[in-house]
């Protein structure tokens, strides 16, 4: 609960200051970003968090001259956890996430950075992690992402490895002049947990794979929705049991997702 005090002291402070910052330096603005995103199932690094339920994720990012603040949250229409019972509503995670982003020009292209610490308040727990994300600016955007979990006793190291593409379709809205776009991508993890494995030992194992798609429709210069699927899959004998293990029905390691997001951008 401090913690959430804390964050919302941070935003509150963060959107005073960069409004006065506008008003000092018109040319260099803050930004605010929204999104609404409606999906089939909550899939976070391979494990299942939801089942048979829509669930909801709302997100707001307040970002000036590289800082960001990020506040995310997941609602479950028909959670099957412990905490309803079996079935019922339940806000479930909030997550409060603080970044410093950059680019660096190494010649060829220019290498994307983002350092920054994250705060998971779940149901049943909460954990931190520090991580580093590292993209190049280049054919299929390739990107390292490494995430430090430092709340708990027991340490983690979770590596993940994506790459994506963009396509612009030849169709727009007449109020919006960016077009139409699909974008395709998949990533592959490798996790690293402490006494971690189903047998009290270290897991260290190549863990989760996902293949995705989406469509971006800009509705205007400020207003864009994207349906979405996925395709999330274990990557090794070793992660199919430990995720069905962490499954609500204990026999489930891939899962076949999407929804729709909704992104309001000013």
């Amino acid at each position: 609960m401090t913690k959430k005090i804390v964050g919302c002291f941070l935003l509150l402070f963060l959107v005073f200051s960069f409004g006065s910052a506008a008003v000092a330096e018109e040319a260099e603005k803050p930004t605010c970003d929204f999104t609404l995103t409606f999906y089939s199932q909550y899939i976070w690094r391979g494990f299942e968090l939801s089942k048979d339920s829509l669930v909801i994720f709302p997100s707001i990012t307040v970002s000036y001259k590289g800082f960001g603040f990020n506040v995310w949250g997941d609602f479950d229409t028909d959670y099957e956890g412990a905490n309803t019972g079996g079935n019922g509503t339940e806000w479930w995670e909030t997550d409060w996430v603080l970044t410093y982003s950059n680019t660096l020009n190494v010649g060829f292209t220019d290498l994307n950075w983002t350092v920054g610490w994250i705060y998971y308040d779940v149901d049943g727990g909460e954990d931190e992690e520090l991580f580093v994300i590292l993209g190049l600016d280049t054919f299929l955007s390739p990107e390292l992402s490494v995430w430090n979990g430092i709340e708990y006793g027991d340490d983690s190291w979770y590596f993940n490895f994506a790459l994506s593409h963009s396509w612009d379709l030849p169709v727009c809205w007449p109020k919006a002049e960016n077009k139409w776009s699909l974008d395709v991508g998949g990533w592959v993890s490798y996790y690293y947990i402490e006494n971690g494995d189903l047998n009290g030992s270290d897991y260290e194992e190549w863990h989760d794979g996902t293949i995705w798609a989406g469509v971006n429709v800009p509705i205007n210069d400020w207003c864009t929705i994207t349906p979405s699927i996925n395709y999330t899959f274990p990557l090794c004998d070793d992660s199919e049991d430990f995720l069905e293990a962490a499954s609500f029905d204990g026999n489930d390691s891939d899962f076949f997702y999407g929804g729709v997001t909704l992104s309001v951008s000013f």
